[in-house]
């Protein structure tokens, strides 16, 4: 035969654990909380501190940075005029060199056509590199050497010597042929 139970089964009693009571030692909580607040104000001054040096650098960096950009363009500038004073002085010498080489031929004929004595005259006159030979005819030795020492006497000319003469007839009339060579003085 089979038994039912329908009473509920009686509960069976768990062992228990005792856990030994362990005691912190009690801080104070007042104590922590007052190192805890100047921590955190510590910190806080030190950030306000490095976020203020960050900023005066940067508002340096861009001071440096504009007189930086101010000063590269002076310098460009300073380049600029320089090209433009040296392109003004090359033009200037080579104004200047104009001038001497357009008064030079006015004033050696000039020194030339005093210093001839009327009883000469020129058949060619030449300058190359400041040295200038003379071609002529005169109807005497005389007036020849007269011619050279005019010359000698000019400040404009320098080295004057007589490098031949001589006798020959043109047209049926004698007459000295010569040569002789000087230099422009600088």
């Amino acid at each position: 035969m089979i038994k039912i139970n329908l009473l509920p089964e009686k509960k069976k009693k768990k062992a228990m654990v005792i856990i030994p009571k362990i005691t912190i030692p009690s801080v104070p909580t007042f104590p922590m909380s007052v190192v805890s607040v100047i921590t955190l104000i510590v910190l806080g001054f030190l950030w306000f501190s490095i976020e203020n040096k960050i900023s005066i650098r940067n508002a340096e960096k861009k001071t440096k940075e504009k007189t930086s950009s101010e000063l590269k363009a002076k310098v460009k500038e300073v380049e600029y005029y320089e090209r433009d004073n040296k392109n003004f002085e090359e033009k200037t010498n080579i104004i200047e060199q104009l001038r001497k080489a357009q008064s030079g031929p006015v004033r050696l004929l000039d020194e030339i056509s005093t210093g001839i004595p009327e009883r000469v005259w020129l058949s060619s006159l030449n300058e190359s590199g400041g040295t200038i030979n003379i071609e002529g005819l005169a109807f005497s030795n005389s007036d020849i050497v007269l011619f050279v020492n005019n010359l000698k006497d000019s400040k404009y000319l320098t080295d004057v010597f007589l490098i031949e003469s001589r006798q020959t007839s043109q047209e049926k009339l004698s007459v000295f042929q010569f040569r002789m060579i000087c230099k422009v003085r600088v």
